[in-house]
């Protein structure tokens, strides 16, 4: 979980981008806590990836994007979650999730009662607007080629897909329908009903696309109940909110 709180003086701006607040989280993953620990201040930690690109999960992900940027990196397995921490203000009149993940809108709900929901997790926001935390207006975590998510009922939008679907076509589906995609390039991301497994695979399944030739990238994508909205997130802000509900 990251906390955005109004920001001291002691905050160096380049920590915050300029902004006047800062976001605050501390690790669950034990090699993470002791590198802190064994340091003896707090840490400023960016994202470990170039920017815009699907977030990395594993240490060969941050080597692929950042070998020869960095002096080493720490490998503690792959992510346990997949998809990067919530991300609530508390800067403002009421709580406002900015970005979901592994904790979910509804255990927010559970402990802080009245949690509201930035637009920018629904819409592509406009260049004019002020946002709250880097990284919530551009497309991001983005493959090389375009995509476009398909929204609805898994079998009909499986069918949608399936209809449009060429050679050059990649397809981000659940595992129950990756054979209604012959000759093109499929990624499975987990069941339908797996959200856990989707919210682990769906960065590395979307960054191995880019070992491919595709051209056009077609996803499906789960409903925003629980884990399912920081999922879709992911998916439609690497659209660049190009979604089509059926």
């Amino acid at each position: 979980l990251t906390m955005i709180v109004p920001k001291g003086d002691c905050i160096p701006d380049e920590v915050s981008c300029g902004l006047d607040t800062v976001g605050i989280r501390l690790p669950s993953h034990p090699m993470a806590r002791a590198l802190i620990r064994e340091s003896g201040v707090p840490l400023a930690a960016p994202s470990a990836n170039t920017s815009g690109r699907p977030s990395t999960t594993t240490a060969a992900h941050v080597m692929h994007d950042m070998d020869g940027k960095i002096a080493a990196v720490l490998d503690g397995g792959a992510c346990g979650v997949g998809v990067e921490s919530t991300v609530i203000t508390l800067a403002l009149e009421r709580p406002r999730l900015l970005r979901p993940g592994g904790i979910t809108l509804e255990q927010l709900r559970s402990v802080l009662g009245e949690v509201d929901v930035d637009r920018a997790l629904y819409e592509k926001i406009g260049d004019d607007v002020k946002v709250s935390a880097p990284g919530m207006k551009y497309r991001h975590y983005a493959p090389k080629a375009p995509v476009t998510v398909v929204r609805g009922n898994p079998q009909d939008t499986a069918k949608y897909i399936a209809e449009r679907i060429s050679d050059a076509t990649g397809v981000l589906c659940f595992d129950e329908y990756k054979n209604m995609f012959p000759n093109c390039i499929v990624e499975c991301f987990g069941s339908k009903d797996d959200l856990g497994a989707q919210a682990r695979e769906v960065f590395d399944r979307l960054r191995a696309f880019d070992d491919t030739s595709v051209t056009q990238i077609w996803a499906q994508c789960p409903s925003d109940e629980g884990l399912g909205l920081a999922v879709a997130n992911r998916i439609k802000k690497a659209a660049g909110f190009s979604v089509i509900e059926i």
